[in-house]
């Protein structure tokens, strides 16, 4: 039987999305596309910033698609996308459910346009997986005011009006919250072979920093105590990259695999010093504080680079 005309895998997550933006109003809480997706989903958000080195997208991607939700929402967001519910009652934890994706009214594999939802190179319907979390974080930290500091609105391409579709509860895990769960996957999970996970790391380099950069942007208009929020949000995110970079089990597989983020904190400080009048900051903030973080971070890589030759 020849190969019907297949959906390339990293197109089936957004075609996905834009079902599930359509229907979200059904559902009671946010559903968050996790793991290798989200990953491609940075990669391709930045896209133009990688130059002539861009990711290898079959160690970046993942053949089939991870959601995060709320198990009283599995019923919702299989009515959504029209395919029959298969809740994991005897699974492990954190998989909630797992559904093949073959559509509901005709039993066939789903398709849009005459196109299917394969995996790659077969007539196999792909799988869909909704978990309660991602490696590396605890129910709580996708609750209340955690879900925004975590999670960005996946943003979906309308080529018919040109727009971009969106729903705040069709999240994407952010760069920095993506980074972090693949480190967890090898010091946690042990996942093999490791060379994924190293790649979907590197590949996450260039989204990390400019999503940072995009933080720190400056609001124009806006009273000064919002002014004070977003920088005091953008902090957050910078903390939470130093104390994941900063981790001795992570420090490890960075000086083992010549992963070099603290080279992130050495660009930034050049950025902001060279851009400081279109950011909202005292010098102080890049000249003292990014400059210190780098400091720390690159004497402990090199120390442990050392250690381990």
């Amino acid at each position: 039987m020849p190969n019907i005309n297949a959906i390339p895998v990293t197109e089936q997550v957004y075609l996905l999305n834009k079902e599930l933006i359509s229907k979200a109003n059904t559902l009671e809480y946010a559903v968050i596309t996790v793991g290798g997706q989200a990953v491609q989903y940075w990669v391709s958000y930045f896209h133009e910033y990688y130059g002539d080195s861009k990711p290898d997208s079959v160690l970046v991607t993942s053949i089939d698609v991870d959601y995060s939700a709320k198990k009283s929402d599995i019923a919702a967001f299989a009515n959504s996308l029209n395919i029959d519910i298969s809740a994991n009652e005897k699974g492990q934890p954190p998989s909630l459910a797992r559904f093949l994706l073959i559509d509901r009214s005709t039993h066939n594999i789903k398709e849009v346009d005459g196109r299917y939802f394969t995996e790659p190179g077969t007539n196999t319907p792909n799988t869909l997986d909704i978990i309660d979390r991602p490696a590396g974080f605890e129910y709580t930290d996708f609750d209340g005011k955690k879900l925004y500091h975590n999670t960005e609105i996946f943003l979906v391409d309308d080529p018919n009006t040109g727009l971009q579709l969106s729903h705040d509860k069709i999240r994407v895990l952010n760069p920095i919250a993506c980074m972090q769960s693949r480190f967890k996957n090898i010091t946690a999970l042990h996942r093999r072979p490791e060379i994924i996970e190293i790649a979907r790391i590197k590949a996450l380099i260039v989204p990390v920093y400019f999503f940072l950069i995009q933080k720190f942007e400056k609001v124009d208009a806006v009273p000064n105590e919002e002014k004070r929020a977003k920088f005091t949000e953008a902090r957050k995110h910078l903390k939470m990259l130093f104390q994941l970079v900063n981790s001795r089990q992570n420090m490890l597989i960075q000086a083992k695999y010549e992963i070099k983020l603290y080279q992130i904190f050495e660009s930034l400080m050049f950025f902001f010093r060279d851009h400081q009048d279109d950011y909202d900051f005292n010098e102080s903030f890049w000249s003292q504080d990014l400059r210190t973080n780098y400091q720390h971070l690159h004497k402990k890589y090199e120390q442990l680079s050392k250690a381990i030759l």
